[in-house]
């Protein structure tokens, strides 16, 4: 299984966003995980709503600091979701950045808009990963 690794700053919302889409679209090909920089303490309520609104449960995932998921590594892919993260220097094959507008203390409409992007982010990821 391919090894992928979303990152962004608080890894409450576009991260926790991206992993719970690419479990449900690489399943059984992708082994996903998420971080943040400076982790907040819960994914957001609106997080869970909006995911929630595309059938996927997320409220049990956890924001965590990139440090607590080093050991997975290496990784197939890192996908940086914030263009203010430069840590280039992480255990991954290929490191990307494909950055997502932050919704956080937003209102729902805009979760739903940064949903929106992340999983057609992800549906374009799984698909190139599946051909490579």
């Amino acid at each position: 299984m391919l090894k992928l690794l979303f990152v962004c700053i608080g890894n409450a919302c576009r991260s926790q966003m991206a992993e719970g889409f690419a479990r449900k679209y690489g399943e059984g090909k992708i082994e996903v995980f998420s971080a943040g920089i400076m982790p907040l303490n819960r994914v957001t309520s609106k997080t869970v709503k909006v995911m929630a609104e595309k059938g996927i449960d997320v409220s049990s995932q956890r924001p965590k600091h990139i440090d607590e998921v080093l050991h997975e590594a290496p990784f197939d892919l890192i996908v940086f979701l914030d263009n203010n993260i430069n840590l280039h220097n992480l255990p991954g094959k290929k490191i990307i950045t494909r950055p997502v507008p932050d919704p956080f203390e937003r209102d729902i409409e805009a979760y739903r808009r940064t949903r929106d992007k992340v999983e057609e982010l992800v549906v374009s990821l799984v698909a190139q990963l599946e051909v490579e």
